[in-house]
Parts: structure tokens; C-alpha cells; sequence
């Protein structure tokens, strides 16, 4: 649910938390917490020091070593936090949330079913070119939105065992074999969300199943449906076991056959947009994913990564 997140507590240059700051003691890595150096701020247009940022960032993946956060965990993130913070007088509630990054990790433990499902992606899912940007080779094991037109947010999705090995990292226990979907939400829009939605920046309003679910939600562009990844024959077969009228039947293979001879946007063109959401979701129904795998791969279904929608 919660992956990491940044608080900020902004103080003057003669406050004496700035000073304690200094002498706190640092956490080991494994506890997720870290203890950043003070930030300057400086008076707009001038050289002068206005004051200062006390940042503190935490992985709770790392915190707890676990795949993905359950909710009864997240008293315990502000309990571990505020164990830190008490030598020197502050708890979580003196700072101000900066940023959070949501996320809900699927293990699919075969490297190359996690390839697969990158490829066929890139190559088949709806664009949404005003939102997902798509560099030929670059994301060939990730695929995010697009930064132009919206910084405040970003969702992506990624192979975390891949990322780390790119990195030269080692890649830990709960993270291998992991395919991460992931909203990350920046300072910007915490702003804007607080005045619209009458909440503070405080992390306790942040670490809610209510917000995990509003930002998850957004990651729903990249996805056609909650369905399992099954080869077009494969895909067909379930089809015509269903329950559908023949008819129906043979519209959702033929809207199968155009994804696959092409992709999701050219199938989707021939036909009105809520005729397509409908065989999208009748799909689901049956789960089955739109976005067939290729006839001749080893893997004849992947199970989705999409359960948490």
C-alpha cells in the first residue's frame, strides 16, 4: 500500500531543533528510516538564509521487510518514527508531509513471463498519448507517465528486481520477482489535494486506505482489465466456454483477433468507445485479459498482476 514517503519540517536558523538535528542519532538502514542533512532555504531574490528544512524519508517496505503494507502496520510507522525523533523532543505531527509514493507489488517469479508482460504492453496497451510516454527500447521493463503535462504525479510500472540489478544493488527478499505499480505523489499536488479535499499535510491523513485507493485507482490507465494473460487460441477457448450468446461470443473473439493483429488503440478506433469498455469488461468478467500473449511464447498464461484493482 504505502511505499515511501518524505516529511519536512521547516525552522529558523537560531530555532534549537536545528542544532539537535545534527546530534540525532542515525537509524540503521534496515529500519527504513533516514535522517537527511538540513536543507537551505533561502530568502527569494537574495543570498541570504531564510531558514532551513529538517527532512526525514522512509521506506516501510524496508521497515517491515514485507512485500506490501497491511493496514494494521501503519500505527506501528508512526510509532517507529516518533522512537527516533523523541531524543530530540519532535514527533511526526511537527512535520509536514512532502511526499508519498502508493504502490501494490505482484510477484511473478519467472524473469521471463516479467518480460513478456513488459513487452506486450509497450507494443498493445492504449497509449493515452496525452499521458503515457512510451521511448522505444528505453522502458522495455517499466512504463510510466508522461512528465509534460502532469509533474505533480507519476505512475509507473516496473520489474523491481530488474531495477535494482540495472542499479548495481542487491536485490532483497521482498523484492524479488516483484512487478511494482506505483503513484508517486508529489509536494505540488499534496497542496492542491489538501485544499480540495479539507485534509492537512499531516502523514496521518496520507496513511489511509481511503487515499491508497484513490491514487492506485489512477494506475488503472495503463491497465485494460483485471484478467489473466492467456494466448489468443487460449483466450478464444475461454470465450466460447462462456456463457455469452453466440453472438457476443464471436464479437469479443474478433475484438481479441484486432488486438492481437495490432493493438489496443487500433481496436478500440473501429469500434464506439463504450462498446469497447463493454467488451473490455465482459472480458474481465471471464478473466481475461484483452491483451493476448504471442502464439509462440513458452508461457501459455500469466497470472495478472492486477488483483488489488
Amino acid at each position: 500500500m504505502i511505499h515511501t514517503f518524505e516529511l519536512l519540517r521547516f525552522v529558523l536558523p537560531h530555532d534549537s531543533a536545528l542544532t539537535a538535528w545534527a546530534t540525532l542519532s542515525r537509524p540503521p538502514p534496515d529500519s527504513g528510516i533516514t535522517i537527511q542533512k538540513p536543507r537551505i532555504s533561502r530568502a527569494r531574490d537574495s543570498p541570504i538564509i531564510y531558514g532551513y528544512y529538517l527532512r526525514l524519508q522512509v521506506d516501510c517496505l524496508r521497515m517491515f521487510q514485507v512485500c506490501n503494507l497491511t493496514p494494521d502496520l501503519f500505527p506501528h510507522i508512526i510509532a517507529n518514527i516518533n522512537m527516533v525523533l523523541a531524543d530530540i523532543g519532535l514527533s511526526v505531527d511537527d512535520f509536514v508531509l512532502s511526499r508519498i509514493d502508493y504502490c501494490f507489488n505482484a510477484v511473478v517469479e519467472d524473469p521471463e513471463a516479467r518480460r513478456l508482460l513488459f513487452q506486450i504492453f509497450n507494443k498493445k496497451a492504449p497509449t493515452y498519448a496525452q499521458y503515457l510516454f512510451r521511448s522505444p527500447g528505453q522502458y522495455d521493463t517499466t512504463i510510466r507517465s508522461s512528465t509534460k503535462k502532469n509533474t505533480t504525479r507519476t505512475v509507473q510500472m516496473y520489474d523491481k528486481e530488474a531495477e535494482r540489478r540495472s542499479k548495481g544493488r542487491v536485490v532483497q527478499s521482498w523484492e524479488a520477482g516483484v512487478v511494482r505499480t506505483e503513484v508517486q505523489v508529489r509536494r505540488e499536488h499534496i497542496k492542491q489535494r489538501v485544499k480540495s479535499q479539507h485534509i492537512t499535510r499531516n502523514l496521518r491523513d496520507w496513511l489511509t486506505e481511503d487515499q491508497y485507493r484513490h491514487f492506485m485507482s489512477q494506475a488503472w490507465r495503463f491497465l485494460c482489465n483485471k484478467g489473466d494473460f492467456y494466448t489468443l487460441p487460449e483466450a478464444k477457448a475461454i470465450v466460447e466456454a462462456s456463457s455469452y450468446t453466440p453472438i457476443m461470443k464471436g464479437r469479443l473473439s474478433t475484438f481479441l483477433e484486432a488486438i492481437a493483429a495490432s493493438d489496443m488503440d487500433t481496436a478500440q478506433a473501429a469500434l464506439s468507445r463504450n462498446t469497447a469498455l463493454a467488451y473490455i469488461d465482459k472480458l474481465d468478467k471471464l478473466g481475461v485479459n484483452p491483451i493476448t500473449l504471442p502464439d509462440d511464447t513458452k508461457c501459455s498464461m500469466i497470472p495478472s498482476p492486477f488483483r488489488f484493482f
